[in-house]
């Protein structure tokens, strides 16, 4: 099972796609799956802007692997930045769409995050931070994905 690390109670005009038992056998079989952290943010576009956005996050897989320095050693207060990290996001979405969007997470998007899980890496690659993105597109009622890079 992942592990969830933070959930928060959200207002009755939002709600989370999926819960964590939803989460979990979706991503039975996941390259590193078993490192999975989960979090459900109460932080979103949506409650923030007030309005609704045409383009909002509703799920991110974000990778980070920072290792110490000569001056970032690991130690002490930081320490839990470096490392190896996976934390899977989950956004809230308004009420009515949550049945929409969590039936469009189940047959695309975690087809979507296995398939970037899967792409074969260079060595390189598991260093600094990775993410990909799947955002619900309002207006074509679909969903986006992006990913992103830095070091």
């Amino acid at each position: 099972m992942i592990k969830t690390v933070y959930k928060c109670k959200l207002p009755p005009s939002l709600a989370y796609p999926l819960g964590s038992e939803t989460i979990d056998r979706a991503t039975v079989g996941f390259p590193h799956a078993g490192k999975f952290e989960l979090r459900f943010s109460d932080i979103s576009l949506i409650r923030k802007l007030g309005d609704r956005p045409s383009i909002y996050p509703i799920l991110h897989l974000q990778y980070s692997n920072h290792p110490p320095s000569v001056s970032s050693p690991g130690d002490g207060s930081l320490a839990w930045i470096f490392g190896e990290h996976w934390t899977l996001t989950v956004y809230p979405v308004p009420s009515t769409r949550k049945a929409m969007i969590k039936q469009l997470l189940l047959s695309e998007g975690f087809g979507r995050i296995h398939a970037w899980l899967s792409l074969p890496r260079p060595p390189i690659w598991f260093s600094g931070c990775k993410r990909i993105e799947v955002n619900f597109d309002e207006g074509d009622g679909a969903l986006l994905s992006r990913e992103h890079a830095s070091l």
